[in-house]
């Protein structure tokens, strides 16, 4: 397994993620240990608009990331220390930005 300071060496976005990569790419709780299991934690934002008596959404922002705990210790990672090919994955993952 690879520390997040040995990710920070493959800042290569245009890399082909093969499985060798895949396992380069892991969050790993420097507390606990924990490689599996994480809390992302989001805000969205929606407007709404009312039409009559109806609720329609106007506009809805993706979800941005507020914090990143281990789910088995719940210390944060600094997300935006992490590889910033881990950091796009995560935001694809959850649809965020």
């Amino acid at each position: 397994s690879y520390t997040l300071k040995e990710l920070g060496s493959f800042p290569f976005p245009g890399v082909l993620r093969d499985d060798v990569w895949r396992t380069r790419m892991a969050l790993i709780c420097q507390d606990c240990g924990n490689k599996q299991k994480f809390q992302v934690k989001t805000l969205r934002m929606h407007v709404i608009q009312m039409e009559g008596s109806r609720v329609e959404i106007a506009d809805e922002d993706p979800p941005a990331v507020l914090e990143v705990l281990c789910d088995e210790c719940e210390s944060p990672l600094q997300f935006g220390e992490l590889d910033p090919v881990l950091q796009r994955e995560v935001l694809l993952t959850i649809k965020a930005r």
